[in-house]
């Protein structure tokens, strides 16, 4: 069998390891540790077969001919085209810092109830963050902010929570006398679960809207719970206040 052959089989096994991580996340079949290993090894075995590819593709050009260079061709790219899609989506991530507890606001924080109890033992914790996460936080987003809105709290709650529905956000509490509620909102790719708490508070003539958002897995979140927040306060902008 040829080398091209190999990591051709290489190649494939990899495509199926990278399948069987991202399903086994997405739908819980399979412990994160597990689902995510799998998934870095695939992209290690992707890197391998590149390299060996290209290299062995690159040197039967010196030959006459090579019936196993198109085929070198195909592998290197399908080995390729995996690392390009990941260095695009998480790249930018790779930059943010190792937390995963993102909130608008860090002095008085908002406190999980439900959330608690849709939780693994094994899955981050909902404590309130350290103070090495908090100036973290502070350093690498300085301009998160609370949403401060000209309507009542009343008023500002019901909103929050259609703009919670229209972000395909899963509502697990409501509580109209405090005015918060609790959300699950889950990553497009691997189905990661991610909880959020949003709490409304009178300020001024108006609101000031909080929230708060916390990974369940992962020691980092590749930006991903900073950017929910100001998709959140993008939404709503956009829905109740550019008239």
């Amino acid at each position: 069998m040829s080398l091209f052959k190999i990591l051709l089989f290489v190649q494939i096994g990899s495509f199926c390891l990278m399948a069987l991580g991202i399903l086994g996340q997405k739908f819980q079949i399979l412990p994160f540790k597990m689902a995510f290993g799998g998934f870095i090894l695939a992209m290690a075995l992707s890197l391998i077969v590149f390299v060996i590819g290209l290299i062995f593709t690159l040197l039967s050009f010196g030959k006459v001919a090579d019936t196993g260079r198109a085929l070198g061709i195909v592998v290197t790219l399908c080995a390729f085209l995996p690392l390009v899609l990941v260095a695009v989506l998480a790249g930018k991530g790779f930059k943010k810092p190792r937390i995963h507890d993102i909130s608008t606001n860090l002095e008085n924080n908002i406190e999980f109830t439900k959330a608690f109890e849709l939780r693994r033992d094994s899955e981050n914790s909902l404590l309130l963050p350290e103070d090495r996460t908090v100036e973290l936080q502070k350093q690498h987003y300085p301009d998160l902010k609370p949403m401060l809105v000209e309507m009542s709290p009343a008023t500002a709650y019901e909103n929050a929570l259609l703009v919670a529905d229209e972000l395909g956000w899963q509502i697990t509490q409501k509580d109209k006398a405090k005015t918060t509620f609790e959300a699950v909102d889950e990553t497009k790719i691997f189905g990661f679960r991610d909880d959020v708490v949003v709490r409304v508070r009178p300020f001024n003539s108006g609101s000031r809207i909080d929230l708060r958002s916390v990974s369940r897995v992962g020691v980092s979140d590749l930006g991903a719970n900073a950017a929910r927040i100001e998709r959140f306060q993008q939404q709503f902008k956009d829905s109740f206040q550019n008239f």
